[in-house]
């Protein structure tokens, strides 16, 4: 009787390999888009804690000079140019949209609009580079004066 030898295959074939790196590749992708959108998504949560943070800083300058701000003397619409006066408010008002615009972007605005009893702080800035964003995000607070 003759007696079969069976070879055996020592190592991988090289179709093995191709076939995987296709699928560390296909994987590697997957994760490299998640990171990107992780990225975009983390720059539109901090441009939102920033806008947040515009509406407080301008909340308490109203409240520091609230008998002003109930006067009428801080508002702008966000349309508006900047003030041109050196006086408190005005000037106040300024440095503020100069801030909002340098964090925010240039194309960033800020609004305020004091009715007695009640002030509308704005801040509306360009968040089309989000996942989902808009061309238009704003942030409002309606704040109490005293």
């Amino acid at each position: 009787m003759k007696r079969q030898t069976i070879k055996r295959q020592r190592g991988v074939g090289l179709i093995e390999i191709l076939i995987s790196v296709v699928v560390l590749a296909v994987g590697l992708t997957g994760i490299a888009a998640m990171q990107v959108r992780s990225i975009k998504n983390n720059l539109s949560a901090l441009e939102h804690s920033i806008a947040v943070i515009q509406t407080q800083s301008m909340g308490d300058m109203l409240t520091v000079a609230s008998k002003k701000a109930l006067d009428g003397d801080f508002n702008i619409e966000l349309t508006d140019p900047d003030p041109t006066s050196t006086d408190f408010a005005p000037l106040s008002v300024k440095q503020w949209r100069t801030s909002v615009r340098s964090l925010l972007g240039e194309d960033a605005k800020g609004s305020v609009n004091c009715v007695k009893p009640s002030c509308v702080i704005i801040v509306q800035w360009n968040n089309s580079r989000a996942t989902e964003g808009s061309a238009s995000q704003q942030v409002r607070v309606e704040m109490q004066l005293l």
